[in-house]
């Protein structure tokens, strides 16, 4: 989540239910793990070299996305099947499934649904002209977050309401949801919270000037990553502590939470587990030392 998309994720991402993460890489690579510990690369339907930006699970269905306008879905992380996303030849940035639909969000603001991906229908995002760089579900709306500060919302995933979550013209990165609260995530460390999508409050992340580049939420707990290889939790979303993961500087592009793990990937193909958010262990690399964007599990 809900589930975000992580990395220019932003594809920020959480799943419930499952047993297995999954991520993938700027090189168009992905790996899957059962426990957040060990990873194993799986054959990828992307080329090498190009950008696998989403990745999101939803209704049995693992959905990652990119370049191009390429979508691929899988029942488990494994077999791929092709699906024409409508996008031509431009990216996507971001996946979310919520309310029987799946949302997809990319260049200038363009953003399609679907009730299977399969068939794709085109939607006003309300930030047209903005790259849409995340999306999210909770408590029956649906939230877009693009450049520019940019960000709408939705009741029923086809129309959508400019909202003002007070990022100035900095882009948001990251949205996820939590425990009846909304998370906006982006540039220099801008972060801002609601309970119902549509009224906004900024917070204090801890990130300073540092950009915030995803989030989750597990465990009772909110967490959020990026620059500087930073990481910040909050029990309530107001008030963040810094942790200290092990990534030096490498950027943190991505969370994931699933059966009490919390996995934080991205910069140099590293990757963190933890058990509570606060203590984190560095893992062994799948995919070598390229950047991971990605991370959903289901």
């Amino acid at each position: 989540m809900s589930f975000m998309l992580l990395g220019i994720l932003n594809s920020q991402a959480s799943g419930g239910g499952g047993a297995l993460f999954l991520y993938t890489t700027g090189t168009g690579r992905l790996a899957t793990s059962p426990d957040g510990i060990t990873f194993t690369e799986q054959t990828s339907p992307f080329a090498d070299e190009e950008n696998i930006y989403a990745a999101a699970y939803g209704d049995g269905l693992f959905v990652i996305a990119g370049v191009s306008g390429k979508l691929f879905t899988s029942p488990d992380g494994f077999t791929w099947t092709t699906q024409t996303s409508g996008f031509g030849a431009a990216d996507i940035f971001s996946v979310t499934y919520g309310d029987d639909l799946y949302v997809i969000g990319g260049d200038s603001g363009t953003l399609r649904t679907s009730p299977d991906t399969i068939t794709w229908t085109s939607r006003s995002s309300n930030v047209s002209g903005y790259r849409i760089r995340a999306l999210t579900f909770g408590s029956g709306v649906f939230v877009v977050g693009a450049e520019n500060g940019k960000l709408s919302s939705s009741s029923n995933g086809t129309t959508y309401t400019s909202r003002n979550p007070f990022f100035s013209s900095n882009d948001i990165n990251s949205v996820f949801f939590g425990d009846n609260l909304f998370v906006a995530a982006g540039k220099e460390g801008s972060l801002s919270t609601s309970t119902n999508g549509t009224t906004w409050t900024s917070r204090t992340s801890q990130f300073g000037t540092d950009h915030i580049e995803g989030g989750v939420y597990g465990n009772n707990l909110y967490a959020i990553s990026g620059d500087g290889g930073k990481i910040s939790t909050s029990t309530n979303g107001t008030t963040w502590t810094s942790r200290t993961p092990a990534f030096g500087s490498s950027s943190i592009k991505g969370l994931g939470f699933l059966d009490g793990t919390f996995v934080a990937v991205g910069g140099s193909g590293l990757i963190n587990s933890s058990t509570d958010g606060t203590t984190w262990t560095l893992r062994d690399r799948a995919t070598g030392f390229d950047t991971i964007l990605a991370i959903t599990a289901g």
